[in-house]
């Protein structure tokens, strides 16, 4: 329940002062669902928002996916709060930091907190999701055929179908087909194949608003933030190529050693899976490597 209280010992101007009061159980049965079924981000902002008696406080009782409050009398100072949720709503948001901090767990553990600033719950819960992972990269050149996928840190809805969050411009001959999301409901993954032969390239637009994060169905979806720095209003963009030609051509010279270490490194993947394959057929002991891009030689 909710009281209007007058304290016996804090005085105002000479008179005892007014306070209110709530008590964990009004927190449980009036909030504690819709914060908790929504991942919501709780802040208690008074003093002992959380104390624990019984195993439980008043912030915890509030629930949701992540909260906020402090302990006993160790909040001082609306400035303080302001600040401490300046401090971890602006890493979280990317504002700081470019992004690296996106979690609630992140971000608290690398600010500097005030009044003793605690955290209950989740410390994986973010505002919005964004990239964890994708394959190809950017720029990458790959086999004639594969499997693809997109990656966010947040769980989204299955609602909006996967090739209209992720959609495909190619150029040559190659098909890209199988677009789906990966599992059901929670879903934080999209699946795609490619199919090409020749030289080809595929332009992989990421739309920020069909990816939107999950929680009840009464709340409003987080969408996606491609650059993980706030505000989340632009699509994303990424491609890949194909047609990549390696021929060897056995020698005692060594010119492979002698090329680029960037260069070398960037076709390593492409090169070593191959070198097996010919060493039983020459007793040389190096290996004159020819890359052609096409019909552009590069080495």
């Amino acid at each position: 329940m909710v009281t209007n209280q007058q304290s016996a010992t804090v005085i105002w101007n000479g008179n005892p002062a007014w306070f209110v009061g709530v008590n964990k159980q009004w927190a449980h049965d009036n909030w504690n669902s819709i914060l908790t079924q929504s991942n919501a981000l709780a802040f208690v902002q008074s003093c002992h928002g959380n104390d624990k008696t019984g195993g439980t406080s008043f912030l915890t009782c509030c629930g949701g996916g992540v909260g906020f409050g402090y302990p006993g009398d160790s909040w001082s100072s609306p400035p303080n709060i302001q600040v401490n949720n300046n401090a971890l709503l602006k890493r979280m948001n990317g504002k700081v930091d470019d992004g690296e901090f996106r979690s609630a767990g992140e971000a608290f553990n690398n600010m500097t907190r005030l009044d003793n600033f605690e955290i209950e719950g989740n410390q994986n819960i973010t505002l919005c999701p964004s990239i964890e992972k994708y394959y190809p990269k950017d720029e990458e050149n790959v086999a004639n055929s594969g499997t693809g996928y997109f990656q966010v840190d947040t769980y989204c809805r299955n609602n909006v179908p996967a090739n209209e969050a992720l959609t495909f411009d190619t150029e040559g001959n190659v098909t890209i087909d199988n677009i789906h999301w990966v599992g059901s409901g929670q879903v934080n993954r999209i699946g795609y194949d490619w199919n090409g032969t020749g030289d080809f390239k595929v332009t992989v637009t990421v739309h920020y608003d069909k990816f939107q994060s999950w929680g009840a169905t009464t709340a409003i979806s987080h969408v996606l933030d491609y650059d993980s720095i706030a505000p989340n209003t632009e699509d994303g963009e990424c491609y890949f190529t194909g047609g990549v030609e390696v021929a060897f051509v056995i020698d005692d010279y060594g010119s492979w050693m002698r090329k680029s270490k960037e260069l070398k490194m960037h076709y390593l993947n492409i090169l070593e899976p191959m070198i097996p394959m010919i060493k039983p057929y020459s007793n040389l002991q190096h290996l004159r490597t020819i890359i052609r891009l096409g019909n552009q030689q590069l080495i």
